[in-house]
């Protein structure tokens, strides 16, 4: 009968019912899991012509996560998600599913002048401080996709010395002591280094340098010991004076020439002696008293002969020395006969003010002159009243060139009838123009109309269009996605009596990367492509808090602080931070901020006044000091620092401790050395099972609780939702139909929907999280342009806000202590500060904190500058590089 005839069920689906007998269930269901957080608030039931209609609100509020995009998985491809914000002056955000990244566009800049842009992922990149490799970085490409990695405060610089394998690494913003020491023999200060006012750190040597009695100081094969100074094998200076061997002495007996005379010296008698003034003056006066020789002086023509002591006279023809040249236009050479021939240089010098002379043609320094009307000067040609040839061109000087032949050639020269014949053949030919359908031809000097149907007055913009050229024609083109979205808000502020809801957009890439706006802590998640076979994607989370005291040591310095996938966090270095150095000179801090020079010199010895100590900046970048070879603590040397003592017997620290040649021993305590491990007597004791109410339960205890569920069935027909074991009976009726508003052939999905049990109805739930999304469209394009923004507001507060209207991101942490505000910040780029290479237009990240002071982010390519007393020699090293400071040591 009518009992057997049951219910029909009826959705969007046209012509499909579905039929429940009496006591059957009836299941009602999305796509959703029962663990996954669901609400009704943006869906609603209404009673339409006897049918039961599942709405969705057109303005959604209240989400939590959204999803767009969707990764692949096995026989089904990935789907690459992506958010673009962009703003009426041309900034933009974008989010890329695609790779898991963030484009930023900040504004135009001046005329002439591009958008700084660049796009922010996360990579495995290099290593950091530690060495360790697989360091999850915050990288971001400029405009010419050149890739930086950003630091973080947890990176800085490595420090070597003269000790290899010993690295000394400071964080940024951390202070690095250049110290001097103890002298090893004389425990005395003969290094001591100063940090100057004007930022750089001077090291000195001692006035008074005393190395013991065993101590050295060599260079090359001079070496200065107790004994003296001795210089290779043979030349020593010592307490007695100079000798050298096999040769002249200076000692207290004398000065020795080593069998040489050089004082007192004898007339010489053989021909390897010296000769002494007298024989000298004596051989001069014997040849002016030979008054009767003479010289024969011959020339070209006839001989003469000059007796000794006359005058020998050589002339030319002109006695005005004014008009003469120094120079070497005029030589005199000797021949293979004896002869000294006068000759004239191949290439004369006349100097700026000789010439040379020829009828009316004369050269000199300005040039060629013929007559007073043609002068070839050195910029060309010219001639008086006439054309011109000079490097500026050819002047015709109002004249005619007349009898041009026809150009031939792309660089000749065309004539009055080429000219003619191109003038109307171009104005006869024209143009011809085609569209789609049809073309239309014009002369030269014709109107040309090209036009569309929208009327004049309407607003228009051609910022979506394109003309290309393609196979030799101009193609309109229109963009296939076409911008100009409004708001997007995903979240909610908690208000009164009622609790906020944290937001989150995510945006993933097909192959698995993905960006995540986190409304609830104001942070920004990304993951980069999935790695090689057993390794994962890199992934990290962006945030800002009141982070480490920046390089002046003013605390709450708010920071861009990131985690990578094991938790750890990280804050993002900006070019406002550095390193602090210090030395022997308590209390002065020498800052540099990164991407600066910190120049570590050597200097005057303030008692001394001579360089003792230089330092040089190596062509392989590292920073050598030079200092005495050999230092010897000896035998009663010692290192102290505190209590703690370093001598020959071993280390002693206090009176109780103490480690010699036999190992460890404490006083009334445990010993560690050769004979094995002394506890001393000494209790080491375990920690015992715990018995009382704060100690852990173990699973007996969990096993031994038990729960239970009734129910009851009731007569007619049952319906349940995705709740398990809730049951709502409903007596014999029509036809229900369950339908919702979307048109059968769009495509559609029920994972993010699902129908719960609620106080005896069915309640049909979205996700607070929506995934699996593709694109989301929010707002309309209107006559003017309008900003775009999104917004992620977290329960507690904390916001992330994606600006279009200046391509940044605003980011918002919790909420401070009672009455500290929430650390803000604002993200965008900008043409920066020059590079570590000194380049200027650096492409950089920046971010405003609350007051609006404006940071510029460093990435591993930043660094320091070094230099040193050899002046012009810059070293570079990027952050996380060691820097050696070397001595002269071996």
């Amino acid at each position: 009968g009518s009992l057997d005839k049951g219910l029909n069920f009826a959705g969007n689906t046209a012509g499909t019912v579905i039929n429940k007998k009496l006591g059957d269930t009836v299941t009602i269901k999305g796509g959703l899991a029962n663990n996954v957080d669901a609400s009704d608030e943006n869906l609603r039931v209404d009673v339409e012509d006897g049918n039961l209609v599942v709405k969705m609100a057109k303005n959604l509020s209240g989400l939590g996560d959204i999803q767009v995009g969707e990764a692949g998985k096995d026989g089904k491809d990935g789907v690459d998600g992506k958010i673009g914000v962009t703003g009426k002056d041309g900034s933009s955000v974008v989010i890329n599913g695609e790779d898991g990244s963030i484009g930023l566009t900040g504004p135009k800049g001046e005329a002439g002048k591009d958008a700084p842009t660049l796009n922010i992922a996360v990579k495995d990149g290099a290593p950091g401080l530690n060495g360790k490799d697989g360091e999850v970085r915050i990288v971001y490409k400029d405009k010419d996709g050149n890739e930086k990695e950003v630091a973080s405060l947890d990176d800085g610089l490595l420090f070597g010395a003269d000790n290899d394998g010993v690295v000394v690494e400071r964080k940024l913003n951390q202070k690095l002591d250049i110290l001097g020491g103890a002298n090893n023999a004389t425990d005395a200060k003969n290094i001591v280094t100063t940090a100057n006012a004007d930022g750089s750190i001077q090291i000195d040597l001692a006035k008074d340098l005393d190395l013991g009695t065993t101590g050295s100081v060599k260079t090359g094969n001079t070496t200065v010991n107790n004994d003296g100074v001795k210089v290779g094998e043979g030349v020593v200076l010592g307490n007695i004076g100079l000798t050298i061997a096999n040769g002249p002495s200076i000692t207290t007996s004398g000065i020795n020439a080593g069998g040489s005379k050089i004082t007192n010296v004898a007339k010489g008698e053989d021909g390897t002696d010296a000769v002494n003034k007298d024989q000298l003056d004596d051989a001069l006066q014997g040849i002016i008293a030979n008054n009767n020789a003479y010289l024969n002086f011959e020339g070209d023509t006839g001989t003469t002969k000059v007796n000794s002591g006359d005058t020998v006279s050589i002339v030319g023809g002109e006695s005005d020395t004014t008009k003469l040249v120094d120079g070497k236009n005029v030589g005199v050479v000797v021949d293979d006969e004896g002869k000294l021939n006068v000759k004239l240089a191949e290439n004369l010098d006349l100097g700026t003010t000789g010439s040379v002379k020829t009828g009316n043609t004369t050269v000199n320094n300005d040039g060629v002159k013929v007559g007073d009307n043609v002068t070839l000067g050195d910029t060309g040609l010219t001639i008086k009243d006439g054309p011109s040839i000079t490097a500026n061109g050819v002047d015709a000087g109002g004249k005619t060139i007349t009898n041009v032949a026809d150009g031939v050639n792309g660089k000749d020269a065309v004539n009055k009838d080429q000219l003619d014949a191109l003038g109307t053949n171009l104005t006869n030919t024209g143009l011809t123009f085609a569209g789609n359908s049809g073309e239309v031809s014009k002369k030269l000097g014709d109107k040309v109309t090209i036009k569309g149907g929208l009327a004049d007055n309407v607003d228009a913009s051609d910022e979506n269009l394109r003309v290309d050229v393609e196979n030799g024609n101009l193609v309109v083109k229109m963009a296939k996605n076409l911008s100009g979205l409004g708001d997007i808000q995903v979240g909610e502020a908690g208000k009164d009596g009622k609790d906020g809801v944290d937001g989150k957009i995510g945006v993933t890439g097909k192959d698995g990367s993905s960006v995540v706006i986190n409304g609830e802590d104001g942070s920004i998640g990304l993951t980069g492509p999935k790695g090689e076979a057993g390794k994962d994607a890199p992934t990290l989370n962006i945030a800002v808090k009141d982070g480490a005291p920046g390089l002046n040591g003013k605390d709450g310095e708010v920071r861009i602080v990131y985690k990578d996938k094991d938790g750890n966090e990280k804050e993002v270095a900006s070019l406002d931070d550095g390193l602090l150095f210090g030395a022997d000179n308590d209390g002065v801090v020498v800052e540099r901020k990164l991407n600066q020079k910190l120049d570590i010199l050597g200097g005057a010895n303030n008692a001394t006044d001579a360089k003792n100590i230089v330092t040089t900046a190596n062509a392989d970048g590292s920073i050598q000091i030079d200092l005495a070879k050999d230092l010897d603590l000896g035998t009663t040397g010692s290192v102290k620092t505190g209590n703690t003592t370093v001598n020959k017997d071993g280390v002693k620290v206090g009176d109780n401790v103490a480690l010699g040649d036999t190992g460890l021993t404490i006083k009334d305590g445990p010993s560690i050395t050769a004979n094995g491990v002394d506890a001393g007597g000494k209790t080491i004791t375990n920690v015992a099972d715990g018995v009382n109410g704060k100690d852990a339960v173990n699973k007996d205890q969990l096993d031994g609780l038990k729960t239970s569920v009734e129910g009851s069935l009731d007569k007619g027909l049952n319906f349940a939702g995705n709740t398990a074991g809730a049951v709502i009976n409903k007596k014999l009726g029509d036809t229900v139909t369950i339908k919702g508003g979307l048109a059968n052939n769009v495509d559609a999905s029920d994972e993010n929907l699902r129908v719960d049990v609620e106080d005896g109805n069915l309640v049909v739930k979205m996700a607070k999280n929506l995934s699996g999304l593709g694109d989301i469209q929010v707002g309309e394009a209107g006559k003017d342009g309008v900003d775009g923004k999104i917004g992620v507001t977290g329960k507690d507060g904390s916001s992330v806000v994606i600006n279009g209207e200046d391509g940044s991101i605003g980011l918002t942490g919790p909420k401070g202590e009672a009455g500290k505000d929430a650390p803000t910040l604002n993200i965008a780029v900008k043409d920066g500060a020059p590079g570590l290479n000194g380049k200027d237009g650096e492409v950089r990240i920046v971010y405003k904190d609350k007051d609006g002071n404006e940071k510029e982010v460093a990435s591993l390519d930043d660094g320091l500058l070094f230099g040193a007393d050899n002046d012009g020699v810059v070293v570079e090293r990027k952050l996380n590089q060691k820097l050696d400071i070397l001595g002269g040591a071996n």
